[in-house]
Parts: structure tokens; C-alpha cells; sequence
């Protein structure tokens, strides 16, 4: 009698951890190319690098809600995703160039993307897109994978802005 109670109360938490894991790994299973980001996507990116180039600080801190607005729509993208749209589009790669010559803008980018990343290598979504990354930016997989291990996300920004 204890053991038919004991399994008709652990089942339907078994099957409830056994969904979750299966939906967790179907999430976590997806390719790098399957990584979503949309047309409305790399426009927000765009936009959003567009104007921290062009803008000095006050005209910076004029816009604040529009570019968190801007921020909160691309949150889900993954940050691998998001730097590939960005050094793989010449404008976009010299936006970045030009927010990472100011200290203040490059550094408020790189919390950002320290965030997003971070989220992400907690879920370990990040070394298995690694190699994919790196042949959608066009570098060896060896000489980038020290910044992901290092958690080196202003050293990796550097090197893929450097050619």
C-alpha cells in the first residue's frame, strides 16, 4: 500500500520533470543557425548602434528610454547572434568600431552584452555555438574560443572589430 501511494504521488511529478527536461533540450538543441533573430531584429540592432555612434553623451542621455526600449526588444537575441549581425555588415562593424573608441559608450555596451552572455553560459548556451560562430565571423575557432573561456567579452569585441 506505501509503495502504490509512494508511486501514485511521485508519477505525475516524474512525468512533470521528464517534460521539462525534454522541452529544456529541445530549447537548448537548436543550431546555430536555428538561433532566431528577425528583419525587425537587425533593424532594432542598427538602429540601436547607429545612434550610439552618432550621438555624443547628451544626445545620448536625450534618447535613454527610446534606446532601452530598443535594448528590451532585442534582449532575446542571442549575443553570439547579435555580434555576428553586427561584424559581418561593414556599417554596423564601424558603428561598433566608433562606440568602442569612447569610453563611456563602449562601456555601456559591454555591460550589456557581459549580461547577455552571462545569462546565456549559465544555461551552457554558448560553447557549442562556438565553432559556428566563429565561422560566420570569418576567425579560426582556436583563437577566439580563450575570450569565451576568459569571459574576455571587450578582448573578443576587439578582435573581431580588428580586421
Amino acid at each position: 500500500m506505501w509503495l502504490a501511494l509512494l508511486i501514485g504521488y511521485m508519477l505525475p511529478k516524474i512525468t512533470v520533470w521528464m517534460i521539462i527536461g525534454l522541452i529544456s533540450g529541445i530549447a537548448s538543441g537548436a543550431s546555430y543557425s536555428e538561433l532566431a533573430y528577425s528583419k525587425e531584429d537587425q533593424a532594432d540592432i542598427k538602429e540601436l548602434l547607429e545612434t550610439l555612434s552618432t550621438q555624443d553623451m547628451f544626445g545620448l542621455l536625450k534618447r535613454r528610454s527610446s534606446l532601452n526600449e530598443l535594448g528590451d526588444r532585442i534582449e532575446h537575441v542571442h549575443p553570439l547572434k547579435f555580434l555576428e549581425i553586427i561584424v559581418t555588415d561593414n556599417h554596423l562593424k564601424s558603428c561598433l568600431q566608433e562606440v568602442d573608441s569612447s569610453f563611456f559608450k563602449r562601456s555601456a555596451f559591454l555591460r550589456g552584452l557581459s549580461k547577455s552572455f552571462g545569462k546565456k553560459a549559465k544555461l551552457g548556451e554558448i560553447d557549442p555555438y562556438i565553432p559556428d560562430f566563429s565561422l560566420a565571423v570569418h576567425r579560426p575557432t582556436k583563437s577566439i574560443e580563450p575570450f569565451f573561456r576568459d569571459k574576455n567579452w571587450k578582448g573578443l569585441v576587439k578582435y573581431l572589430l580588428s580586421a
